[in-house]
């Protein structure tokens, strides 16, 4: 019996940032097809997904994302993991029944531990229904209209996961945290969220999960969607005949991806030039996966990822973590670098020059760029702190 074909995780990470719109020649301009490609833009922080278009479609600024979800072509919704995500239109139906009974489970018992009994959140409930007809507001103005008294996130939360809201807007602007709510029938009047079970939709995003990310383990699949290994295994049984089977790395680590990519990634032939990317914390490229080898070395692993497992801010070489980066905007707006290691001066410069174009982006102007010596491992510092990975450390040296 034939061994599973085995590839380099080099050839692995070249193939998947071209699936992903990472590689040079596969960048391009269509956001919502970034989306697709990336199976939806990570969105817990508010800069994240504007963030990873940039870094897939480096002439997007925050407007090209920003008018898609006014257009409604994307929407964020609460999916996989209980995390939020930016998703095509057409998917949501299928990502919001795979997850709605784990989603509604816990957004409920939040709304228990706050004191918020089923009568009140169904009398809450009814009252912003009719608050939100025809308009948006933000969680500050729903309250202070209702005169609500306690926590209204969990109502909202659950209302959300119920598929009775929307997250629409930020309201202040891309970077702003504060974000309107919307009536879902108003905003997607013809998404219909019953139009297909459990299991089918399940199925459905383990397929988009290996379309954007696979090869992958199952402990992979079972990672990013947050499904318990046996309905990960009942997925795939129904994908059966459209899968292939790879090994990974020198460990021959077992893995699957589409039979339609077999031939694809079997034709890629070793790395080439290193492409480097700045991607922002949390950005699905790293998210996806739990067995972090293919990019990551093992004792690195808690310098950038939190306890969580969650990712800050990187700066990779051919799909590998060579670094991360931070932004300070006092006293003067800097892109703080630090590389894990040492690194060919190409690898430098060619940071440099995107942590100039980063900088334009988000301070709307030029920046400095500096580097720092050192770093504390993000499992040693307080929760949150991927969002600033380089919080307090000084730059020791700047950049030109």
């Amino acid at each position: 019996m034939a061994s599973d074909p085995r590839f380099d995780f080099g050839v692995v990470n070249k193939f998947l940032l071209g699936k992903q719109h990472l590689a040079p020649e596969s960048t391009i301009a269509d956001v919502v097809q970034i989306a697709r490609d990336a199976c939806g833009l990570h969105a817990t922080s508010a800069t994240t997904p504007y963030l990873s278009v940039f870094a897939r479609s480096p002439g997007a600024g925050p407007k090209a994302l920003s008018q898609e979800l006014e257009r409604r072509t994307l929407a964020k919704i609460r999916c996989v993991r209980g995390t939020i995500y930016i998703q095509p239109r057409d998917w949501i139906p299928a990502f919001v029944a795979a997850t709605r009974r784990r989603n509604t489970a816990q957004t409920s018992e939040y709304a228990r531990q706050a004191g918020i009994s089923e009568r009140r959140y169904t009398a809450a409930a009814s009252e912003i229904t009719a608050l939100l007809a025809g308009i948006g507001m933000t969680a500050a103005s729903i309250r202070r209209e209702m005169g609500f008294k306690g926590e209204l996130s969990p109502v909202l939360y659950r209302m959300c996961d119920e598929g009775l809201l929307l997250r629409g807007r930020p309201e202040k602007g891309w970077k702003d945290r504060a974000l309107q709510y919307v009536l879902f029938r108003e905003a997607l009047p013809d998404v219909d969220l019953e139009a297909m079970d459990e299991a089918e939709a399940m199925t459905c995003v383990v397929e988009l999960y290996l379309r954007g990310f696979g090869p992958a383990t199952v402990d992979d699949v079972s990672w990013w969607t947050g499904f318990s290994k046996t309905e990960v295994h009942t997925a795939l049984g129904r994908l059966e005949g459209r899968l292939a089977r790879v090994a990974l790395g020198e460990a021959r680590r077992p893995a699957l991806l589409l039979q339609e990519e077999i031939e694809e990634l079997s034709d890629l032939r070793g790395r080439g030039g290193p492409t480097v990317n700045f991607l922002p914390c949390l950005d699905g490229y790293l998210m996806g996966y739990h067995e972090r080898e293919r990019y990551l070395r093992r004792d690195l692993a808690d310098v950038v990822f939190d306890r969580s497992g969650n990712v800050t801010s990187t700066i990779l070489a051919g799909g590998e973590i060579v670094g991360v980066w931070d932004l300070e905007d006092s006293p003067d707006p800097t892109v703080k670098l630090h590389f894990l290691s040492r690194v060919p001066r190409e690898i430098r410069k060619a940071a440099v020059r995107r942590a100039v174009e980063i900088g334009r982006i988000v301070f709307d102007r030029e920046a400095r760029v500096g580097f720092c010596e050192s770093m504390i491992p993000l499992v040693r510092r307080p929760a949150g702190s991927v969002m600033s990975p380089l919080k307090g450390i000084e730059v020791e040296q700047r950049a030109g």
